[in-house]
């Protein structure tokens, strides 16, 4: 039941995101093409297992900004904690993926914020985690600086404990 509702909830996602860009492009103001493709035509899934397989995204800008100042935004990171992420993935473990991308998204953010932009971390494992390995913690956040610090955490080395 919750892998369906997860279902529903990405594909809501996507469809608003898919309705969003299309307003966006007929107003001529800047937008975000993209496109989301599954990796694989079909899927087996194993006797013993769960089919793997991946959705690709691709993100293309469009239109120009006429105007300098923008609205403040909202950005809410979501990272998934559970043990899978210390699997690997095409040679890379999942947790560095996941590491590398939210670092260079916060160098991103860091760059190009404003005043008033709210920045959100919330991991998430069954449920929003909170989980720890001596001093390390991750756990929910707020702030660049903050989400900062804990993603020098997000690599398992070791398994994290809850908390």
């Amino acid at each position: 039941m919750k892998k369906r509702f997860s279902a529903a909830v990405i594909f809501t996602i996507i469809f608003s995101f898919m309705i969003h860009t299309s307003l966006a492009d007929a107003s001529g103001q800047p937008s975000i093409e993209f496109s989301v493709q599954p990796s694989a035509s079909e899927y087996v899934k194993p006797q013993n297992g769960d089919a793997q397989g991946r959705l690709d995204i691709e993100l293309t800008p469009r239109g120009q900004a006429t105007n300098e100042e923008r609205k403040p935004i909202d950005v809410v990171f979501v990272h998934d904690t559970s043990g899978s992420m210390k699997d690997t993935y095409g040679g890379v473990k999942k947790a560095t993926s996941a590491e590398s991308a939210l670092k260079e998204s916060l160098k991103f953010f860091e760059q190009n914020k404003q005043s008033d932009d709210k920045y959100y971390f919330v991991p998430f494992d069954s449920d929003v985690s909170y989980k720890s390995l001596g001093n390390r913690r991750v756990e929910p956040a707020e702030g660049i600086s903050n989400i900062k610090s804990i993603a020098e955490n997000l690599d398992y080395s070791k398994c994290f404990s809850f908390v």
